[in-house]
């Protein structure tokens, strides 16, 4: 499955656009390929841009690539008029965690393949790991510029097809450093105008990871009931000093009051579960930071009252759970 997005700036970096890419995509069988087209409505004023293609398939990681084109008076340039296979290449792992002492030296190792058939030249640094709020890795644009003490030896290459290449990262922290610190190391193609790139997120904690503390805390958002349809976001908080890997399940249940039949007989209350969801996050959600989990549940509710029941495992020493009760009315929700 996957879910595109085309963003496109000023060579001065200025986002002029954002739409989606290909309008999503059902099973993609081994070997397949598929096209992902986006078409722009408004005509761009004359100028030099860039088309970033962000492609999300369910790994840790989308597909990056990006390609320069221009704008004249009267028409369209691009710097890539032919159909040409971008560089391919594979960076193992795409997560690696790691556990410093303050002020300490550690250099680990990430393998980088070229799985194309043409030769690439390889450039890698180093960023700090942020997502937005959905999970999604935030564009180098709207990050810091470098991360400070990792390092990426060697950090240009060349690689020939199906060749490997061992590359070492060096780290050390500052004595002052404690608690949890992210970077994400990238690996971007070289020598054309149309590039890719491709990474690694280091989930790096310095001192005692045996002390960190592991706490979040959650919330519903929204509750939309349509005719067809229920959407709920539910709003997950990283409250402690290490990143979480949150797992979350909700059920809805319809709730069936007590009736007192004219004979006397008394029908006890009951609860009907009508569905069970569940979603686990992609990418780890970081301390401090939140994350919004959204379900869409396909089934008309029927006037009458019901409960949501939401809950968070993340490794903590309880999970994070929440209990909302509405009422539908006519089609309408009433939260209670």
């Amino acid at each position: 499955f996957t879910k595109g997005l085309l963003i496109l700036r000023t060579k001065q970096g200025r986002t002029v656009a954002r739409m989606p890419l290909g309008g999503g995509r059902g099973v993609i069988l081994p070997g397949a390929k598929v096209n992902l087209m986006s078409v722009l409505t408004r005509q761009l004023p004359p100028g030099d841009y860039v088309a970033r293609a962000i492609v999300n398939y369910g790994g840790n990681r989308p597909v990056v690539a990006e390609t320069e084109f221009s704008v004249q008076e009267a028409q369209l340039t691009t710097k890539e008029t032919l159909e040409k296979e971008m560089a391919r290449f594979l960076v193992e792992p795409q997560n690696l965690e790691i556990e410093l002492r303050p002020g300490s030296f550690k250099s680990n190792v990430i393998k980088v393949v070229n799985r194309g058939k043409e030769t690439i030249k390889l450039r890698g640094y180093v960023l700090p790991l942020v997502f937005d709020i959905y999970g999604n890795i935030l564009p180098e644009s709207e990050r810091e510029e470098k991360f400070p003490w990792v390092e990426v030896k060697p950090s240009v290459f060349t690689l020939k097809p199906g060749q490997t290449r061992r590359v070492r990262l060096m780290m050390k922290p500052p004595r002052s450093a404690k608690g949890g610190y992210y970077a994400d190391v990238i690996f971007k193609s070289e020598g054309e105008s149309a590039h890719s790139e491709m990474g690694s997120s280091l989930l790096i904690f310095v001192g005692d990871k045996k002390k960190a503390s592991k706490k979040g805390a959650l919330k519903l958002k929204t509750l939309d009931v349509q005719k067809n349809s229920v959407g709920m976001d539910f709003l997950f908080l990283n409250e402690g000093t290490i990143h979480l890997n949150a797992k979350v399940e909700v059920v809805l249940n319809r709730l069936h009051p007590q009736v007192i039949l004219e004979d006397g007989r008394i029908i006890p209350p009951k609860t009907e579960k009508l569905t069970v969801a569940t979603l686990s996050g992609e990418n780890p959600i970081l301390p401090g930071t939140k994350r919004i989990f959204s379900f869409m549940v396909p089934m008309s509710l029927e006037p009458g009252e019901y409960e949501i029941l939401a809950r968070v495992d993340y490794g903590g020493d309880e999970p994070s759970v929440v209990k909302t009760k509405f009422t539908v009315v006519g089609g309408a929700n009433h939260e209670k």
